[in-house]
């Protein structure tokens, strides 16, 4: 039998159980097709290149990253590679946001750049709010609210993907903002400003919610004790990194939508 071909549009919430350092054996279970990383919904629906210019203040791993983004052509990448599922989260909605930028939405994802400050550099939008810069903080039928704008954008990928003739299931990673960590001494503590990470959780919530009824995708969602960050996480500590029991479940869970 043929493996399931997937596509990845999100963050390493989604993307890191296909890597062997978390599931040694993902190839053995799924094709990996393509794969859309950090990207906003508003910049994955925008399908016109914006001119990319390389600059020493973002980061060489980002490259690649930043530079297809720019080329408008993720929806297309995606659409191109037939996946049997896409697999979504929305880290970046409810972490980057969007600036607009030639006239163009693009995802403000500053951890492209070596310093927070080059973010703000490059786009000069420091004083902008939506909707010229914003990312999603709550449900709001404000016609400036970053709601419509990732609604208007759901509904662009969904009639893309249809128009097609893919019959693509869209799957919604419900993962969150960990508030904990475990350290290496085999404690626990919490992460800084773990209020604020709350409020994005909440966020988080109300756009999955949102993607379900819009794109009509099949959410997983996690016991609570799974949302729990590592301090010896393989890419650093971070409320989006892990311990190996929330990528087992992900990766189960997964398994069985898709079998």
């Amino acid at each position: 039998m043929d493996k399931p071909r997937i596509a990845v549009i999100g963050s390493c919430v989604s993307r890191d159980i296909f890597n062997r350092s978390f599931i040694p054996s993902y190839k053995e279970e799924f094709e990996l097709v393509s794969d859309v990383y950090q990207s906003s919904l508003p910049s994955l629906a925008r399908e016109v290149a914006v001119s990319f210019e390389d600059q020493e203040s973002i980061k060489q791993n980002y490259l690649k990253t930043i530079s297809r983004e720019f080329d408008g052509r993720n929806l297309e990448r995606v659409i191109a590679s037939k996946p049997d599922f896409i697999l979504m989260d929305f880290y970046s909605d409810v972490h980057f946001g969007v600036t607009e930028y030639k006239d163009h939405y693009v995802t403000r994802n500053h951890m492209a750049f070596t310093a927070l400050g080059g973010v703000d550099s490059y786009y000069s939008d420091q004083d902008k709010k939506l909707p010229a810069r914003g990312r999603f903080e709550g449900f709001s039928e404000s016609i400036d609210s970053y709601s419509v704008l990732a609604k208007n954008s759901m509904a662009h990928l969904i009639t893309r993907i249809r128009e097609s003739g893919l019959e693509s299931r869209i799957i919604i990673n419900s993962a969150r903002f960990a508030l904990n960590y475990t350290t290496s001494i085999d404690g626990a503590e919490l992460f800084s400003n773990p209020n604020r990470l709350s409020d994005k959780n909440k966020y988080w919530d109300e756009l999955d919610a949102l993607a379900v009824k819009e794109l009509g995708g099949q959410g997983i969602e996690y016991p609570s004790e799974l949302i729990f960050g590592d301090e010896l996480h393989k890419w650093g500590l971070n409320p989006v990194h892990y311990t190996q029991a929330y990528y087992d479940y992900l990766w189960n869970s997964l398994m069985e939508i898709t079998r």
